[in-house]
């Protein structure tokens, strides 16, 4: 728990299916102490035994720790349908004393993106998306069509989709080591402005698909905002711009602006 946390890695989430309510209130007491916002989880399934009553009796004992922030309604079949969650969202929000609820549905029957909807309608205050890349298939609904479909019917997600981009584009008229540039240049972009919020460093080469492009090599960080990008090359961006001389003799066209997704 020490090494994640110092990682930066905040969520933390108790998956009991045995409902072990007294390890889950210990567990949740230590991962706080080291910085945790912790998450409850119901893990769903059907049965006569799992009622309405019987997961939101074991959401409000969850949520009688200190311990955890949220409880977290897990659907890892992807079986949850409007008529159930019509039941089960507000007994389970009736017994958690007004804390967060979560909702986390995998497509496996390709319900989830309508549970989704269904469940923000019901009262759920945070849903668990993936990027576009990694959605889909048995995983979660992607990020973007969620807050898109969620803005369709009028709600305002609490996402901001600012992202801050530095964009530096190698001209195709010099020589340049690309596997210098990839071995060694690039891992030190990431280790020093990573740690200052960089979200995501890429590279690609256009002339791969063009062969008169007038760039050979384009790579990009990306914040999430202007003032933690500017933060981070100003402290960084000499000795990042310094070490490209190492692998090219040709000087980069560096470009940097906000984006809005879409």
């Amino acid at each position: 728990m020490r090494q994640i946390n110092e990682h930066e890695i905040r969520p933390f989430w108790f998956c009991n299916v045995l409902y072990d309510i007294d390890k889950m209130h210990r567990r949740a007491k230590m991962a706080k102490e080291y910085g945790f916002q912790v998450a409850g989880s119901i893990m769903y399934v059907q049965s006569p035994v799992h009622t309405d009553e019987y997961f939101a009796d074991k959401a409000g004992q969850m949520a009688a720790s200190p311990g955890i922030d949220t409880i977290l309604l897990n659907d890892t079949a992807g079986v949850l349908e409007k008529e159930r969650l019509q039941t089960l969202i507000p007994a389970i929000k009736a017994k958690i004393n007004g804390k967060p609820l979560e909702f986390h549905a995998n497509n496996i029957l390709g319900m989830y993106g309508k549970a989704y909807l269904d469940a923000v309608d019901l009262g759920v205050n945070i849903l668990h998306t993936e990027s576009r890349s990694l959605a889909n298939g048995p995983s979660v609904s992607s990020m973007e069509s969620v807050v898109k479909n969620l803005e369709i019917l009028g709600h305002t997600p609490s996402l901001d989709k600012t992202l801050f981009i530095v964009t530096v584009l190698y001209p195709a008229d010099g020589p340049i080591d690309t596997g210098c540039c990839r071995d060694s240049h690039l891992p030190l972009v990431r280790r020093l402005p990573e740690p200052m919020g960089m979200r995501e460093l890429g590279d690609w080469e256009p002339r791969e698909m063009d062969p008169d492009a007038p760039f050979q090599l384009v790579a990009e960080l990306r914040f999430d905002n202007a003032e933690t990008g500017l933060a981070a090359l100003g402290v960084h961006g000499p000795e990042t711009r310094a070490d490209i001389a190492n692998f090219t003799a040709a000087v980069p066209v560096i470009l940097t602006g906000s984006h809005k997704t879409g």
